[in-house]
């Protein structure tokens, strides 16, 4: 996180620990620079990048972006300062959807007519049209809402404060339903024709995998996790980060059975995303500022470091033929061809 994420939650030492390796008296994360997404303004240690692809700065000078959303030819984000965000994939165009006061969470999804996120502090579930407009309120009273995914006409979500998932409409009629509520908290959604994927627990008791059926019923459990963290699902497996140290990105199969790392490292996973043959996860290290970008064949095999020299990436999304995600700490957003 930058400064002005991190004071939301942290002050003194731990702060600097979040943030990497130093602090700044000027403050700041905007701006880029470099082909490797420096510059972070002394808030974290960018260094010389070695992985296999060349990356490059999109957009610079954003306040803290998050979340990412791909849709065709156009990026979306979202940055905790309360803006939405959108541009072309070249970087060009840059057009602010939305500007509100509060934080907004690190997760936003798109249809072809609107651009769904949260305000996390005042609970509320927006949308947003994706060409521009006023911002339309759907649900009030969350507690913390994000994790955003879409499923066939409908939008997705976490209510964290209940620890339930939730749904409604993507039109927007009806007041949201709650899908699922667990007794502890619930952590990262995914979602596919059939079922919702979440992970609930705590340090203390442990968590699982779980999943919903999108029709609704009973969750069911499906094997146990070492912790809490984005996830996907592809037609046979889901994929999530495990964001303790040693880090981990997991998976297992959609139907239950053990669990098995693709990758295991000092870094902390944060996004994860597939494409047909690999599974892809952006890292953090607050301690070590080791802050990459890997890709890993979804038949096995070793993990392929494709981005480092990198400053807090966070959102992942990708086309055909590149891969793109937000540097939140310089405030920029990074791609690399694929």
């Amino acid at each position: 996180m930058s400064p002005s994420a991190c004071s939301r939650y942290l002050t003194g030492f731990a702060c600097l620990v979040a943030v990497g390796c130093g602090s700044s008296s000027s403050g700041g994360a905007s701006g880029g620079g470099g082909g490797s997404g420096g510059n972070c303004t002394g808030w974290c240690c960018p260094e010389q990048n070695t992985g296999s692809l060349e990356p490059e700065v999109l957009v610079q000078e954003q306040h803290d972006p998050c979340g990412l959303a791909l849709d065709g030819s156009t990026l979306f984000w979202t940055r905790l300062d309360g803006k939405v965000m959108r541009s072309d994939v070249s970087g060009g165009s840059v057009q602010e959807l939305f500007d509100g006061a509060d934080f907004l969470s690190c997760s936003l999804a798109v249809t072809p007519t609107h651009v769904y996120f949260s305000e996390q502090e005042a609970g509320r579930v927006l949308r947003v049209p994706r060409d521009g407009g006023p911002a339309e309120e759907l649900a009030k009273g969350q507690g913390q809402p994000g994790a955003f995914v879409l499923g066939d006409g409908v939008v997705y979500w976490l209510d964290h404060g209940a620890s339930a998932v939730m749904s409604l409409p993507v039109d927007g009629a009806g007041p949201p339903q709650v899908l699922a509520a667990f007794p502890k908290k619930a952590g990262g959604l995914a979602v596919d024709a059939t079922h919702v994927y979440t992970i609930v627990g705590d340090f203390k008791d442990g968590r699982a995998l779980h999943r919903v059926p999108v029709a609704g019923g009973p969750a069911e459990k499906l094997t146990e996790t070492h912790g809490s963290g984005d996830i996907v699902v592809d037609s046979t497996q889901v994929y999530w980060a495990e964001a303790n140290l040693p880090g981990r990105v997991a998976r297992a199969p959609i139907a239950g059975g053990a669990a098995e790392a693709v990758q295991v490292n000092e870094g902390l996973p944060v996004a994860v995303a597939l494409d047909e043959s690999s599974v892809y996860f952006s890292e953090g290290n607050g301690i070590s500022a080791q802050y990459r970008v890997w890709r890993a064949p979804k038949s096995g095999g070793e993990p392929e470091l494709l981005v480092n020299g990198q400053c807090g990436p966070y959102g992942l999304a990708m086309d055909a033929t590149r891969l793109y995600w937000t540097n939140q700490y310089s405030g920029t957003i990074g791609s690399a061809v694929k």
